[in-house]
C-alpha cells in the first residue's frame, strides 16, 4: 500500500475501497491530529496577467485562462472544481498538473496562467514580486495544516512535532482528539 496524503474527509471514503487502511499500529492505538499552522490559499498569476487590470475578477473570468492545477486526486483540485461548479462554469483548460510550487512559479513567469499557492509559499518564492494574488477565495480548501499520529507518541515523534510547530512560527492549538 502506498502512503497517501490529504484530509481525513478525503481519506475516509477511500477506506471503503481498500485504498487507505484505517488501522495504524494495533487496535489499542488512537489517532490524534496536531495542528501545526494555518495558511491562506491564494489564486495567483504573473504581474503582467490581463486579469490584474480588471477591477473585479470572478471565477468565470478565471476559467477563461489556462491553469496549472494540482493533481487530479488531491483535495485542492477538488476545492477548485467546487469553486468553478458553484460559479456555474466549466473547469478551465489545464495547462499542466503540478505538485511543485517552484515549477508552478517558473511556468507562470513565462505563460499567462493561474495557479493556487499559499501566503507562506508565495512569500518564500516570489522574492522579486513577479506574482500577484487575484481577488478569488478558495472557500472550501482546508487552511489548517496538521499531522496525524498514533498515540501513544514516542519521544522522537513528540520532538519532531514540537520542532515543526516551532519552525512554523504560528501559534497553534493544542492537540485535538
Amino acid at each position: 500500500m502506498a502512503p497517501a496524503s490529504g484530509t481525513v474527509a478525503h481519506a475516509a471514503p477511500r477506506t471503503r475501497y481498500g485504498c487507505v487502511s484505517p488501522r495504524i499500529g494495533g487496535a489499542d492505538r488512537r489517532l490524534y491530529v496536531t495542528e501545526l499552522y494555518s495558511d491562506e490559499i491564494l489564486v495567483v498569476a504573473p504581474n503582467n496577467h490581463p486579469l490584474h487590470r480588471h477591477s473585479h475578477v470572478t471565477w468565470r473570468d478565471a476559467a477563461a485562462w489556462p491553469w496549472i492545477m494540482p493533481s487530479m486526486d488531491s483535495p485542492m483540485r477538488t476545492a477548485l472544481e467546487v469553486e468553478f461548479a458553484t460559479a456555474g462554469v466549466a473547469a478551465p483548460h489545464v495547462l499542466m498538473e503540478s505538485t511543485s510550487h517552484l515549477t508552478d512559479c517558473a511556468v507562470a513567469r513565462r505563460v499567462p496562467c493561474l495557479f493556487v499557492s499559499t501566503r507562506l509559499r508565495r512569500g518564500e518564492t516570489d522574492l522579486n514580486g513577479e506574482l500577484r494574488q487575484l481577488p478569488l477565495k478558495v472557500s472550501t480548501a482546508v487552511q489548517r495544516i496538521g499531522a496525524l499520529t498514533a498515540e501513544p507518541q514516542s519521544t522522537a515523534v513528540s520532538m519532531v512535532l514540537a520542532a515543526l510547530q516551532a519552525a512554523s512560527g504560528d501559534p497553534v492549538s493544542a492537540q485535538e482528539k
